[in-house]
């Protein structure tokens, strides 16, 4: 009898291990690991930026930026201009606001998929979130 119970007991101890031991030690991000480690990252425009084809329009956000660390390229493929408020003593003051949403140019780069797009803010060129295709 005591055998018995011994056995199960050893097995699910063996389990519980088991199922406690880390997984992933070959260093890999999971893909929302990976994702996240997209945010809060510096960008710049890329040096082949086109010239301004329509005189005395200023695009909000550059067309093309790059990661410098590993010179991971992405184009925009949507600009949204916002105005921020701030209440101060003396009345209300609005800074415009420009996010942009890009698209990696090699799907995988950054942790991003093919339908995955980086919003930065186009002033810092920093990353901000990351937005599903079309959304």
């Amino acid at each position: 009898m005591k055998i018995l119970r011994a056995g199960p007991v050893r097995f699910v101890g063996v389990a519980l291990v088991t199922a406690c031991a880390p997984v992933g030690r070959s260093g890999a991000l999971s893909q929302p690991d990976q994702r996240s480690a997209s945010l809060f990252l510096t960008f710049r425009p890329t040096p082949d930026q086109p010239s301004d084809a329509i005189p005395g329009f200023h695009a909000p956000c550059p067309l093309k930026v790059e990661y410098p660390s590993d010179g991971a390229q992405m184009l925009l493929r949507r600009a949204l201009e916002r105005d921020s408020v701030d209440q101060t003593g003396v009345g209300t003051v609005r800074y415009p606001r420009a996010l942009g949403d890009y698209q990696v140019l090699v799907p995988g780069a950054l942790g991003l998929g093919e339908n995955d797009w980086l919003r930065l803010d186009c002033q810092t060129l920093r990353s901000v979130a990351v937005v599903p295709r079309g959304a």
